[in-house]
């Protein structure tokens, strides 16, 4: 395997660590009810948005000369539509801490166990 093949592994691989690194901070904004991690999740989305459109050039590039790459071209438009999909969701749970809007201890707990499952299914 090249170098520019390594490095652009390396570069879906940090794009996933970054959503799943905004699922952890959504976690965290929810339980102790603090806008300062959605803001963490911010700067992580702004990068995977913006490593994005250059490694899937990269990989379409590389595909030529090893069909074998074929698999991953469709990665990192997966990992975007995921950044964008947090940064959603991050925009709801700053407008419910700002806001000030309560949930039930239940509700909570829900909360708090799906996105410890999509943490989970994002761990590379």
């Amino acid at each position: 395997m090249n170098e520019e093949t390594k490095e652009s592994l390396k570069t879906m691989y940090e794009m996933a660590d970054n959503a799943e690194e905004c699922i952890s901070f959504l976690q965290t904004a929810l339980i102790y009810n603090s806008s300062k991690p959605l803001k963490d999740c911010g700067a992580k989305v702004r990068d995977i948005k913006k490593a994005e459109a250059v490694i899937t050039k990269k990989i379409t590039e590389l595909s030529r000369d090893n069909p074998d790459l074929k698999q991953y071209i469709s990665i990192p438009v997966h990992l975007l539509r995921i950044g964008e999909n947090i940064e959603k969701l991050s925009e709801l749970m700053d407008k419910k801490i700002k806001d000030n809007i309560l949930f039930s201890d239940r509700a909570v707990t829900e909360i708090t166990f799906l996105l410890q499952r999509l943490d989970d299914v994002l761990r590379p």
